[in-house]
C-alpha cells in the first residue's frame, strides 16, 4: 500500500491596492474616452430621439439634463483625480529625481492653486508641475462641456400633429470633451505609470509623519539638509536639488548627494566634519 504526501493547495494571491487603483484609474480614462466617441458617431448618423410631451415639459427635461450631466462629469471627474492622485504621488516617491522635485510636484496635487501658486513663487519649478496643472485644467473643462453635450429642442412635424421634444448631440462640446478626454488619458499614462524605483514602498503621501520618518532612513539626505543655515524656502530648494534619491529605497546606497554643489552653497560635507573630528 502506497502512501501519498498530500501537497498543500496553492493560494492565489489577491492583486494589491495599487494594482487595482491603477486598473480602474486606466479603465475609467479609456471609459471616457470611448463615451465620447459614441457621442460622436450618434452625431455623425444623425441619431435623435423624438420625445412625446405637453407644452412647457421641454424646458424642465432641458434642466434636468443639464443638472443630470453636469452632475456625472463632477462625480466622474472626482473619482478621476483621486485615482491619478493617488497613484502620481505614489510614484512620485519611487522616482529617481531631485528632493526639490519631489517636493514640487508633491505640492501641487493639494490642488490647481498650490500648483499655480509654485510658478509664481519660484522661478523655477519641475515639469511635472505643469503636467498636473494641464491634468488640472482638462478636468474643469470637461465640467464645463459636459453640460452642454446634449439639448432637448421644439419639434412639431406638421401642424396636427402633437408636441415633440427631439433629444440632440451638441457636436462643439463634444470634440472638445473628446479632445480633453484623451489628454486626461495621456498624462495619466505619463504620471502613475512611470518606471519605479522600487516597488514595494508603502507609503502614499509625503505628509509631515511621512517626511519625517523618510528622512531617518536617508541619514545623508538629513545631514545635507539639516547643514542648511536658513530655513528660508530658497536655501531649502537649492539644497534639495543637490540630493537625488528614490524614496522607495531605504539605503544611504541609494542616495546620490552632489557634494560639490553643495559645498557652493555653502553646505559643507558632513563626512569631512566626521574625519576631522576623527
Amino acid at each position: 500500500m502506497t502512501s501519498s504526501t498530500a501537497q498543500p493547495a496553492s493560494r492565489c494571491s489577491l492583486p494589491s491596492k495599487w494594482a487595482v487603483y491603477k486598473a480602474a484609474c486606466y479603465l475609467l480614462h479609456i471609459a471616457l474616452v470611448l463615451i465620447h466617441i459614441v457621442l460622436l458617431l450618434l452625431y455623425k448618423y444623425r441619431v435623435k430621439q423624438n420625445v412625446h410631451g405637453i407644452t412647457g415639459s421641454g424646458d424642465i427635461a432641458s434642466v434636468g439634463i443639464v443638472i443630470g450631466l453636469l452632475a456625472f462629469s463632477v462625480l466622474y471627474g472626482f473619482v478621476l483625480v483621486w485615482l491619478t492622485q493617488q497613484l502620481a504621488l505614489r510614484s512620485n516617491l519611487m522616482r529617481q529625481q531631485t528632493l526639490t522635485e519631489t517636493h514640487d510636484k508633491t505640492n501641487a496635487w493639494s490642488g490647481i492653486g498650490a500648483a499655480v501658486a509654485l510658478l509664481f513663487t519660484q522661478s523655477k519649478v519641475a515639469r511635472g508641475v505643469y503636467l498636473i496643472i494641464l491634468y488640472f485644467l482638462g478636468i474643469s473643462a470637461l465640467h464645463i462641456t459636459s453640460s452642454s453635450i446634449m439639448s432637448i429642442t421644439l419639434f412639431v412635424p406638421n401642424a396636427t400633429a402633437s408636441i415633440q421634444y427631439q433629444l440632440t448631440i451638441n457636436v462643439t462640446p463634444v470634440s472638445i470633451g473628446l479632445f480633453n478626454s484623451v489628454l486626461l488619458l495621456a498624462l495619466s499614462c505619463y504620471m502613475i505609470h512611470s518606471p519605479p524605483a522600487h516597488p514595494t514602498l508603502q507609503l502614499s503621501s509625503c505628509g509631515i509623519l511621512e517626511a519625517i520618518w523618510l528622512s531617518s532612513q536617508h541619514k545623508r539626505i538629513q545631514e545635507v539638509i539639516g547643514a542648511v543655515k536658513s530655513s528660508g524656502t530658497a536655501d531649502l530648494r537649492d539644497a534639495g536639488h543637490c540630493c537625488t534619491t528614490p524614496y522607495g529605497h531605504r539605503s544611504d546606497s541609494k542616495d546620490d548627494i552632489d557634494f560639490e554643489a553643495a559645498g557652493k552653497l555653502g553646505i559643507q560635507d558632513p563626512r569631512a566634519h566626521k574625519l576631522e573630528e576623527a
